[in-house]
């Protein structure tokens, strides 16, 4: 396997992840996380992108910490670390890797191993201690070990905010490189000779953000999230200078996801640790958990007996037609009582900050 400049110019660095399957790639491939196989399948073709793309800020960044993430990498763990070229499979031009590090000599390995480091926010960072790496991380690090022939790799991951890093060793698994192999060497021969991989359902969440929606999904998109058109008489009219507001407005609902996500799982915890206790205290805060019991209605079954009720006549009276509507009232007030949920237990958390 030989090494090769990649340039570090960012229109040539561009144009060379298209000549072939790069780790990034990979969970691509597989229609990992975020990612999708036609999507990676336009791009490797060279399709024209139907909305103007911008360098993701996510990415600059990862690109500007490399350095002192390879610093904090040395510093915890002891090992010397070199940057390295790209690399491209020995027989299989189109696999290639762009490593971040190696790592040539560790006591306990057998061989140099491959290094892959992450810059996270705190969100992602509370899903990776709570669920794993995504799974594209994952295979990104087997596709590197595959292209590479090493035994072992090892991440490098910092979140900005708070401060925090964190690092650990993976082994090869060759189960899963050898799915790899061959999903990829399937789907580059797509990229060759084509056909263009499955649509996903146009209500996937994938496809609101991608640049190639139109000539993926073209129409059924927007039939499929927005309101219909009503008669001659267009609901939207074309304004292209909103276009910078609603793609910051689509990030900021991610983020907010991401934070009432986080919250919740807080708030589950400090419920936990209050316990039976109405309230604690601490230093600096109080925190209460008052609780009440609370009885419903099944709203459904009210309507359906509603409806049955409606339904009720007695027109003439006859002995025969009093004992039916009774039985029929009676069973009205059977279900009542049965549309009564039980009582539920609920709790409020409340939070203040104090001077104690």
């Amino acid at each position: 396997m030989g090494e090769h400049i990649m340039s570090q110019d960012t229109k040539t660095f561009q144009a060379e992840l298209l000549t072939g399957i790069g780790g990034s790639g990979a969970g691509k491939v597989l229609g990992l996380d975020w990612g999708c196989p036609r999507e990676y399948w336009y791009r490797l073709t060279r399709t024209e992108p139907d909305f103007p793309e911008e360098q993701r800020a996510e990415f600059q960044r990862g690109h500007l910490m490399e350095p002192i993430i390879l610093q904090l990498y040395q510093e915890a763990t002891g090992r010397q670390l070199r940057q390295v070229l790209s690399l491209r499979h020995k027989v299989y031009k189109f696999l290639m890797v762009h490593r971040d590090a190696v790592c040539d000599e560790v006591l306990d390995k057998d061989g140099p191993g491959d290094i892959e480091f992450k810059c996270v926010n705190r969100f992602t960072l509370r899903k990776f201690k709570k669920h794993g790496l995504h799974e594209s991380y994952i295979v990104q690090m087997q596709h590197s070990l595959m292209v590479s022939g090493n035994k072992w790799g090892s991440y490098g991951i910092l979140c900005l905010d708070p401060w925090e890093f964190h690092h650990f060793d993976v082994d090869r698994d060759e189960a899963l490189i050898q799915t790899l192999y061959n999903k990829e060497l399937a789907f580059w021969t797509m990229v060759e000779n084509g056909p263009a991989p499955e649509k996903l359902e146009p209500a996937d969440k994938r496809c609101a953000g991608c640049v190639f929606r139109r000539s993926c999904q073209g129409d059924s998109l927007a039939q499929s999230l927005a309101p219909a058109e009503k008669g001659d008489q267009p609901l939207v009219e074309n304004d292209d200078s909103i276009f910078p507001l609603l793609r910051e407005r689509v990030e900021l609902t991610s983020i907010k996801s991401e934070a009432e996500e986080a919250l919740d799982e807080i708030n589950s915890k400090v419920k936990e640790v209050i316990g039976n206790r109405y309230g604690v205290k601490c230093p600096g805060f109080r925190a209460i958990k008052p609780t009440w019991t609370e009885q419903s209605w099944d709203t459904r079954a009210l309507n359906a007996i509603y409806e049955v009720a409606q339904k009720i006549q007695l027109e003439v009276y006859d002995p025969e037609e009093v004992e039916r509507l009774c039985g029929q009232l009676a069973a009205i007030v059977v279900a009542v009582v049965k549309a009564k949920k039980p009582p539920q237990s609920r709790s409020m958390l409340r939070v203040y900050a104090t001077g104690d």
